[in-house]
């Protein structure tokens, strides 16, 4: 038999036992952690759950973007007596989910879960997970692009609708919802982008959402470089799109994301059915603004706005 003794109000397992031949003896709780790839952000996050349940033994795999490397990593953590595992990203939350119904998952830093399919899986019979996503919500992202620049009332993105379709059609109605007129243009191939973007010259600002099609290196500089001269306002899908001459972006606060999932697990602990835990979504986010990419582009951020910024770059 198991018995978790969880102190009121630790986040932390204090304890595991298993009982053998009427004696028990003191055994870790077991963790198999899934990382998609080796990542700075992940093994930060992981230090601090690591904290968060300082007597659980954790078994690190890193799937190093491959998922030959993951079915491996399966069979071997089929193999032992693991009680939770705790996927990293996409790819590996996807393994772990399409080979293992058993044991208890929790996925963190995972882009556009509602694209992928996991949160329409994750309610249903035989699915075993919840988890933590990174999207922020476009409500907040349009909210942001508005403070920074009043004066939008329409809003252009570039998307694959095989890849972002879902998420622009809940941009669609949020727009709609918010007074605003988003027009999206469909991609289907990397090459279209120069063409497509070009159709979107009526728009006030261009709205940017995560996607491989769209985004490869050379389109996300070419896109950067076509709003600047074109005096168009861009919000960027991270900090690192600002940093490179997006006008603003919303960033992460990674640590925030990291309690999140700290929470998830503890209450996966104390009995809670995965699959009737909501997936969740961040709760601390920053503006960040480029003042140069302002300059060049004649826009000019409100006293209000800077002093909010939580990153500036000039």
């Amino acid at each position: 038999m198991r018995k978790y003794c969880l102190s009121a109000g630790l986040l932390f397992v204090a304890c595991f036992w298993q009982l053998s031949a009427g004696s028990a003896l003191a055994a870790p709780l077991q963790i198999a952690v899934l990382e998609s790839r080796s990542l700075p952000v992940y093994e930060k996050a992981l230090q601090q759950i690591r904290k968060a349940f300082p007597l659980a033994s954790f078994d690190v795999y890193d799937l190093a973007g491959q998922k030959e490397q993951g079915d491996k990593a399966l069979s071997e953590i089929k193999k032992k007596n693991i009680y939770l595992i705790l996927a990293f990203g996409t790819l590996a939350t996807r393994i772990a989910e399409d080979q293992e119904h058993k044991v208890p998952i929790v996925f963190t830093f995972v882009l556009n879960p509602a694209a992928s399919g996991l949160i329409s899986n994750a309610g249903s019979s035989g699915r075993n997970l919840t988890g933590v996503a990174l999207d922020i919500p476009i409500e907040e992202q349009f909210s942001s692009f508005q403070q920074a620049v009043p004066q939008i009332n329409t809003l252009g993105v570039l998307y694959n609708p095989q890849e972002s379709g879902a998420i622009v059609a809940e941009a669609k109605a949020v727009a709609q919802r918010m007074g605003l007129t988003l027009i999206a243009i469909p991609v289907a191939a990397p090459e279209e982008v120069p063409q497509k973007l070009s159709l979107l010259s009526d728009v006030d600002g261009l709205w940017m959402v995560a996607d491989s099609v769209v985004f490869t290196p050379s389109n996300t500089e070419y896109i950067l470089l076509y709003t600047l001269k074109r005096g168009l306002p861009s919000m960027g899908v991270s900090e690192q799109f600002v940093k490179a001459g997006a006008l603003c972006g919303l960033s992460l606060d990674y640590d925030s994301v990291a309690q999140q999932t700290i929470r998830q697990i503890t209450q996966i602990l104390r009995g809670a059915n995965p699959a009737d835990l909501p997936i969740e979504f961040p709760r601390r986010m920053n503006l960040v603004l480029n003042l140069k990419s302002a300059g060049i582009i004649g826009v000019k951020f409100s006293p209000e706005v800077i002093r909010q910024a939580g990153s500036i770059y000039k």
